[in-house]
């Protein structure tokens, strides 16, 4: 007999395919529980009784296992990526009020990563692919959608980023006289189960890495007269 059809999984306990229901918490079924899921017998024909049944966390026994279960055992070994944050004008210079600061990341940190993890019969790949960096420069946040656009010596002034910001006020009343930085690369992570599978794909959304730190000291540019 199959343990995966078009019905569903075969649950030995119930005799009968069954899939995840959606239902209600205050439901009986749930029979007290808060965690696992409610599962139905499925209906093939007219005559099939319904039948709902409570099981645990990781899908009723006997069954493959939950490939969304698998899926976060995978995106756990992954080693994402802990910013390194990199800033132009950089210290031990500051940046200026009204001058757009710089802010980007080494290419080799805006990389898709992969894990696979297999249970019995069951294999599930992740793929989390970085999405976006949330910068916070002290003041504010800024939100950008690739790793930026390195600074080079002597790039002039028509030189453009992908990912900047301007500062409205300097540090100076700041603890240490700088604003803290900090960058999280956030990755959208999927995946997609092979073999005995209750699922084929998912997506576990957007997941953060580790943020990375740093600091920027901001002053105001200083108007010299001549006379």
């Amino acid at each position: 007999m199959d343990c995966v059809t078009e019905w569903g999984v075969w649950v030995a306990a119930h005799q009968c395919y069954a899939h995840e229901a959606n239902v209600p918490p205050h439901h009986p079924a749930w029979g007290g529980n808060t965690d696992g899921a409610v599962w139905m017998c499925a209906l093939i024909d007219d005559s099939s009784p319904q039948v709902l049944f409570w099981v645990p966390p990781g899908g009723p026994a006997g069954g493959p296992p939950d490939p969304a279960t698998l899926a976060q055992t995978a995106l756990g070994q992954l080693r994402l990526e802990t910013a390194n944050i990199q800033l132009a004008p950089g210290a031990p210079d500051p940046a200026v009020v009204g001058v757009e600061t710089w802010m980007w990341l080494p290419d080799q940190q805006w990389r898709t990563l992969t894990r696979t993890v297999r249970a019995g019969g069951t294999s599930v790949t992740v793929v989390a692919e970085p999405d976006r960096v949330v910068w916070d420069m002290g003041p504010a946040e800024k939100t950008c959608f690739d790793a930026g656009r390195a600074w080079q010596p002597g790039m002039g002034d028509e030189a453009v980023t992908t990912c900047g910001y301007t500062y409205d006020q300097t540090s100076k009343s700041q603890v240490d006289g700088a604003f803290d930085v900090t960058a999280v690369i956030q990755y959208a992570v999927d995946w997609t189960c092979s073999g005995v599978c209750t699922s084929t794909s998912g997506s576990l959304g957007l997941v953060d890495a580790p943020a990375g730190v740093g600091a920027m000291r901001v002053v105001q540019r200083q108007t010299v007269v001549i006379q």
